[in-house]
């Protein structure tokens, strides 16, 4: 697997992919359309099947970055220490791999009657650094002061200049914010892929790079949480944006599955897979510190059973 190859030849797929999308519904059902009460019009489709593979193409972008990025952070992290690598060392990847929810966000906009697009792609969860901190064989890289706001950034080499990976972070006094869980835990929902998205486009709407007025098609792994739908209502009445969210029906439940639902759980199972082959020896695979059960270990917690929050990985 040539992860260079692979990722131009996503970034061209999805492309093509939503420009079939926008025309055509890829589902042999009408998706589902659920309005969020008591926000403005925002409108969430709800697809069970994907039999051209435009909805998985829009998904597997940011997957394959995210998986281009951890390959490059990790690569750093064990330069010094590779052949004694196992698979407790990388658990918290997998597990937030199989369980973080993945979106692209595609905001097109016209300047000087010029019609433009950019590209946001989203991952929820922790930064690199916190999966692999208690990782014995793993060396931390260090942190420079101006990365402490996005210490990921660093490791994401988009192939297309219209791309950018998103990271959490609004201008002053703006409102498209995550809505607490609870008193407790008043920021537990800044690490949400889609207020990440989001909280990026503002950011740049704010410094003059894209324009508002636009046209905004959200594509997500799963169900917004109520957090990031009003979030999302929010944005779209601020700035008089058209807003379109296309979001994977299923769960891990066996009766709830779908076919997207499974295919893009085995695009997880993908990545994750050749992340052990290039970091975890053969001999060491399927092995752990004493301690840790390798079964545990090796199929985890799936993003369907969070521990708290259904929006986003809660390791």
């Amino acid at each position: 697997m040539n992860m260079e190859k692979f990722l131009q030849s996503v970034m061209i797929a999805a492309c093509f992919s939503w420009a079939v999308t926008c025309g055509a519904s890829t589902t042999n059902d009408p998706p589902t359309s659920e309005p969020w009460p008591d926000d403005p019009p925002i409108m969430e489709d709800f697809v069970s099947e994907d039999h051209d593979d435009a909805i998985l193409a829009m998904l597997r972008t940011p997957l394959v970055e995210y998986g281009a990025a951890l390959e490059s952070y990790l690569g750093e992290a064990s330069a010094n220490n590779r052949a004694s690598i196992n698979d407790q060392d990388l658990v918290r990847i997998y597990q937030q791999i199989r369980r973080a929810t993945f979106a692209q966000l595609i905001y097109t906009f016209t300047r000087d009657n010029v019609q433009q697009t950019r590209v946001y792609l989203a991952v929820s969860g922790r930064p690199f650094r916190d999966l692999t901190q208690n990782s014995p064989h793993l060396h931390l890289p260090e942190l420079r002061p101006e990365l402490l706001d996005d210490p990921d950034g660093p490791y994401y080499r988009l192939v297309s200049p219209a791309a950018t990976f998103a990271s959490a972070g609004v201008p002053a006094n703006s409102d498209i914010t995550p809505s607490p869980v609870s008193p407790k835990d008043p920021t537990a929902n800044h690490n949400d892929a889609e207020i990440r998205a989001l909280q990026t486009l503002v950011r740049e709407i704010a410094s003059g790079e894209v324009v508002a007025n636009g046209h905004l098609e959200v594509y997500v792994s799963r169900g917004m949480c109520p957090s990031c739908a009003r979030a999302m209502a929010r944005f779209a009445a601020r700035y008089n944006v058209d807003t379109h969210v296309t979001s994977i029906r299923g769960t891990g439940e066996p009766r709830e599955q779908t076919p997207i639902w499974r295919d893009f759980r085995a695009m997880r199972e993908e990545m994750i897979a050749y992340l052990q082959h290039v970091f975890v020896p053969p001999a060491e695979r399927g092995t752990t510190t004493a301690g840790y059960d390798a079964a545990e270990v090796l199929s985890g917690e799936d993003e369907d059973h969070p521990p708290r929050n259904p929006c986003h990985d809660e390791m």
